[in-house]
């Protein structure tokens, strides 16, 4: 059975919505300790929008939108060219359960292939990296992070 939800890129109309998303963010990365800053957020969005450094795409169905996946397009010689980072997973908790996230997750994948990456990763919390795993994902060890 097809969805009743579709997936798109991120498109200048959608900044507002995108705002939303950012703010439910913040509260979920609260729950796991992890830092959150709130400052150049409208030039971040409107880069992931562009698509020239990364991308944002939405999930929506007719009452609006369900949720939203970020990814980063780095250089490294080690692949060659560019890889995809997963930035944000973001399913509203009215959307869980049906397939919104796993769609995300495989559009993003998509675009990423379509821009010539040949890999893509992520970094995962301990709560969802089964979810990661069932989605492809294969766990490569611990991040390690300094702030400038």
């Amino acid at each position: 059975m097809a969805p009743d939800f579709s997936t798109r890129f991120a498109e200048p109309k959608d900044h507002v919505t995108i705002s939303r998303f950012v703010d439910a963010l913040a509260d979920a990365l609260s729950e796991d300790g992890i830092p959150f800053r709130t400052t150049g957020g409208r030039a971040t969005i409107d880069n992931f929008i562009s698509q020239e450094r990364g991308c944002a795409i939405l999930a929506e169905d007719a009452t609006g939108p369900l949720g939203l996946v970020t990814a980063s397009f780095n250089l490294a010689l080690r692949y060659g060219g560019e890889y995809a980072q997963v930035e944000e997973l973001i399913v509203l908790d009215a959307a869980r359960g049906k397939g919104v996230g796993a769609a995300l997750i495989e559009a993003i994948i998509e675009a990423a292939r379509q821009r010539g990456c040949t890999e893509i990763g992520l970094y995962a919390v301990p709560r969802n990296q089964a979810f990661y795993e069932k989605m492809g994902f294969v766990y490569a060890g611990p991040d390690m992070r300094m702030t400038l």
